[in-house]
């Protein structure tokens, strides 16, 4: 949520498919940005945690947020939208991420407007 207030563009980078040191192949885990999101209450906008299966204000920042302050489409309803909604999702082992992570990273950034 810090990234998304100082303007930062956000990614997602899956590891999965790829071995550690135990041996083991990683398996796809959950977008952690499909967690978090904002909404419209009272006229305000506000960022959104999934806590046992449901949505509620995040903890961490109850504090409203200035729809300017957002590189994205401000939420028009008490809807959450997702921040991976905002955001690519990468594989790195299935999109070649040695090669191409700094490009990824480019386009984050250009999505934010930096």
């Amino acid at each position: 949520m810090r990234s998304v207030l100082k303007g930062n563009g956000l990614l997602t980078v899956d590891i999965h498919g790829l071995m550690n040191n135990a041996r083991v192949i990683g398996v796809k885990g959950t977008n952690p940005l499909d967690e978090v999101g904002v909404y419209l209450a009272d006229d305000k906008i506000y960022f959104a945690e999934r806590k046992d299966g449901k949505w509620v204000k995040y903890s961490d920042y109850p504090s409203s947020i200035a729809a300017s302050d957002l590189w994205f489409d401000a939420p028009t309803s008490n809807t959450v939208v997702k921040l991976s909604e905002h955001c690519m999702r990468y594989g790195m082992a299935a999109q070649n991420g040695r090669e191409n992570i700094a490009g990824w990273i480019e386009a984050a950034a250009g999505l934010a407007g930096l």
